[in-house]
C-alpha cells in the first residue's frame, strides 16, 4: 500500500510539473 501511494505522489507530481510547464509557454 505504501508503494502505490508513492507512485501516485510522484505521478501527481509529474503532472503538476507539466501543467506548470503548459501554462508558463501559455
Amino acid at each position: 500500500m505504501i508503494g502505490v501511494q508513492i507512485k501516485q505522489r510522484k505521478l501527481s507530481d509529474e503532472v503538476a510539473e507539466h501543467l506548470e510547464r503548459m501554462i508558463r509557454k501559455g
